[in-house]
C-alpha cells in the first residue's frame, strides 16, 4: 500500500511538473488562446500598484492577465519607473507568466 502512495505521489508530481515551466520569478503556463500574457502574483507586500513594465506604467488588478509582447521585459512595482530597481523576467510565446517573487 504504502508503494502505491508513493507511485501515485510521483506520477502527480512528474504530470504537475510536465505542466508549468519555473524560473526564480515565477512560472508559465500556455495560454488557452496562444497569447502571450503577464500575470502578477505578487504585489510585493503594499509597494503596489503603479505596475510598470519596461519603464511604462500598467493598468493592473489582482488576477487580470495583461498582453505582453514576448522576449526580455523588466517588472518593476512602485511608484518609481527606475529599470535599475526593477527585476527581469522573459515570457516566451503563447505563454502565460505568473510573476511571483520580488526578492533578490
Amino acid at each position: 500500500m504504502q508503494s502505491l502512495l508513493w507511485v501515485g505521489c510521483l506520477t502527480w508530481f512528474t504530470l504537475y511538473a510536465g505542466c508549468a515551466q519555473r524560473d526564480l520569478r515565477g512560472w508559465s503556463e500556455e495560454s488557452p488562446d496562444g497569447k502571450t500574457y503577464f500575470l502578477l502574483d505578487d504585489t510585493d507586500g503594499t509597494n503596489c500598484p503603479p505596475v510598470f513594465i519596461d519603464g511604462q506604467e500598467v493598468s493592473w488588478q489582482p488576477g487580470r492577465k495583461l498582453e505582453i509582447s514576448p522576449g526580455h521585459h523588466f517588472i518593476t512595482c512602485g511608484y518609481k519607473a527606475d529599470v535599475s530597481q526593477s527585476v527581469a523576467i522573459t515570457v516566451e510565446e503563447g505563454m502565460t507568466y505568473h510573476f511571483t517573487y520580488w526578492g533578490p
